[in-house]
């Protein structure tokens, strides 16, 4: 049952970069594999956490009190080589 699950758990090797004919699984390959999958699935759980929890976002609105008629737009442009 050991050699089943190390023979199965070498064929799980996501990083190979020989033909199909010629691959050879490894426990290296293996671990790593598993390694990645399971940090990214830990990322994505974490920050779809982050992301809907309502700690997070924090949101500040002041009004403006400035009671003049005419408000001053400026524009900075910034203008590349048009030839």
């Amino acid at each position: 049952l050991e050699v089943i699950m190390v023979r199965w758990a070498a064929s799980l090797d996501m990083y190979r970069k020989v033909p199909t004919d010629l691959l050879e699984g490894t426990k290296r390959g293996s671990f790593l594999s598993y390694g990645a999958v399971i940090l990214m699935a830990t990322l994505f759980m974490l920050e779809t956490r982050a992301y809907f929890s309502n700690n997070s976002w924090v949101s500040s609105l002041a009004l403006d009190d400035n009671q003049e008629s005419r408000l001053q737009v400026n524009f900075n442009i910034t203008m590349m080589d048009l030839r």
